[in-house]
């Protein structure tokens, strides 16, 4: 079923940034695609705008089925029919259930992830999130923007790549990622330990606003438990109150800002107090325990270890007995069965301005965009957590769509940016496998 995977991560030339894209381009275009860059300007317009209304109805079948972490069967199964559909040489979910399509069979394998799965809306939605709508060039609906607008994106990217017959020597993994939004990478870890792909490169799709992403700061969850012991409320002085003991060692959390530590690029850590829970059969019962869960942003270089101990070393925790902090673990259930497992900690990652990957993405920018854009980070947390932050795929971010608009009921995307993006990823691929 799988093609030789021959396209494992090696040594990479390195060249910086400036000589790829301002000494080489024209080189690339001619050598990789034969002809000249206006020349592949102007078909990759056209074929684009040949495609968009085909691409932007697929977008709006996918909004249209709701998708929620752990249900995403149904607009799993749309994806691969689209695929199929399309042009990828083949299409199938895998055990995850994530919505797998692959073009081409060349050396250089390049593995393009979006995620699949949206959170539930919530009751400030004033239209239907399932019902999309399409007003002054503006999609609305539950997953326009985080993450299917960009899922569409990559899936008419090889569309143009076919209609254009840009093949060349790279295979392209389209992976329609499930659970990102419970546990981000798990769905496309799954994949490649079930394939045994191993790409060369990394691009995660998600909403950058058509500009290339070179990182993010990691995340982590927090268990801070302090025991205590239950007790009616009349007769208090029995008992332990753990939400006391909870007060003096939040008021240190909150104060640990300045202490963190940070990066130039991806900025400094932060942690922050989200949610007390103390559980008890009544509202006059004393609780046993009091559980305070932190949201802890990572950056560059911080492991599990040095969060825990870090927050163990707060004078409030280790004066105050009964203490224990650990890192979060979850369990997901994929809609086929298998079941997703891992700790609450996913890796800041970075990539140098410089690295091949960033110019080559830059460069496709500026061919199929016409105009020229400066890498930066994104301020939240993606698969790349995954594949950069744990397995050191070399990975950059670029999609349609602005990321204020994820998980809000104003989720909305431009469909010119569907379409600008997916003539971005058409040709991408050649000029990566052309740096190998």
């Amino acid at each position: 079923m799988f093609p030789e995977r021959n396209g494992a991560r090696k040594s990479l030339l390195r060249k910086s940034l400036l000589e790829i894209a301002i000494n080489e381009r024209e080189v690339i275009v001619d050598e990789v695609f034969g002809i000249k860059r206006e020349e592949l300007a102007e078909k990759l317009k056209l074929a684009a705008a040949s495609r968009a209304e085909e691409c932007i109805s697929f977008l709006k079948d996918i909004i249209s089925i709701p998708s929620p972490s752990g249900q995403e069967k149904a607009v799993a199964e749309r994806i691969v029919a689209e695929m199929k559909k399309v042009g990828f040489d083949e299409a199938f979910t895998d055990r995850a259930g994530n919505a797998v399509g692959r073009f081409g069979n060349g050396y250089t394998h390049i593995l393009c992830d979006a995620h699949i799965d949206t959170v539930t809306p919530d009751k400030t939605w004033k239209h239907d999130p399932y019902s999309p709508r399409l007003e002054d060039g503006v999609l609305y609906g539950l997953g326009a923007c985080d993450d299917k607008g960009p899922l569409a994106s990559l899936v008419y990217g090889v569309r143009l790549m076919r209609d254009l017959g840009l093949s060349g020597d790279y295979t392209v993994w389209v992976v329609g990622a499930v659970s990102e939004e419970i546990g981000e990478g798990f769905g496309v870890k799954s994949f490649l330990e079930e394939t045994g792909v191993k790409p060369a490169y990394a691009v995660i799709s998600e909403a950058s606003s058509l500009v290339p992403k070179r990182g993010h700061k990691g995340r982590a969850m927090l268990e801070v438990v302090i025991e205590g012991r239950s007790v009616h409320a009349s007769t208090p002085e029995l008992g332990e109150n753990p939400i006391y003991k909870a007060v003096p060692i939040i008021d240190a959390i909150s104060k640990m800002g300045p202490t963190l530590r940070g990066d130039e690029f991806i900025g400094k850590g932060t942690i922050v107090v989200t949610r007390v829970d103390c559980p008890s059969p009544s509202l006059n019962t004393i609780p046993s325990e009091c559980v305070l869960y932190l949201d802890r942003r990572l950056t560059l270089g911080e492991d599990q270890k040095t969060i825990i101990e870090e927050v163990k070393g707060l004078k409030a925790v280790s004066e105050t007995p009964g203490v224990s902090v650990r890192l979060m673990g979850f369990e997901q259930p994929c809609y086929t069965g298998l079941t997703l497992k891992g700790e609450e900690f996913f890796p800041a990652w970075a990539i140098p301005e410089d690295h091949p990957l960033v110019a080559a993405t830059v460069l496709s920018v500026e061919i199929a965009m016409g105009r020229k854009v400066t890498p930066d980070k994104w301020d939240f947390c993606t698969d790349g957590a995954f594949t950069m932050g744990v397995a050191a795929i070399p990975t950059i971010g670029f999609g349609p769509g602005d990321g204020k608009y994820a998980h809000s009921p104003d989720d909305q995307i431009e469909v010119r940016q569907v379409i600008e993006a997916a003539s971005v990823f058409a040709i991408l691929p050649g000029i990566l496998a052309s740096r190998q």
